[in-house]
């Protein structure tokens, strides 16, 4: 069974009711997504093109067959995370050690507070 977008609205909804849980999702998932993206950003696919890049693809997809309003917002988030890998690609390190950092420091955070 295929959920629709008004389910996993209606989910959230029902789940995100506390503003502390909501002040750590608008926060913790983009940076986890972004670390994610950059240690998928290591691994390639082809000439210019990336694990990032197809999940990026892939999940632009997903959301298309859910709504096109969903696909557009997830363009766009798509596009920021394509530019925060390239910001991250700027320091002195790997980019698969700073996603690496950005991701435990991010769970081991989360899970001292709860």
């Amino acid at each position: 069974m295929t959920k629709t977008v008004q389910d996993w609205l209606d989910a959230y909804g029902e789940s995100h009711q506390n503003p502390i849980n909501k002040a750590i999702h608008w926060i913790c998932v983009p940076l986890i997504m972004l670390s994610l993206i950059g240690l998928l950003w290591n691994i390639p696919e082809g000439s210019d093109i990336n694990l990032g890049l197809l999940f990026i693809a892939f999940a632009c997809i997903y959301y298309l067959r859910m709504s096109f309003t969903m696909f557009l917002g997830m363009v766009c988030v798509g596009i920021l995370l394509i530019y925060g890998v390239k910001f991250l690609q700027t320091y002195p390190y790997p980019l698969w050690k700073s996603s690496l950092i950005i991701f435990l420091d991010l769970t081991r955070s989360l899970s001292n507070d709860g």
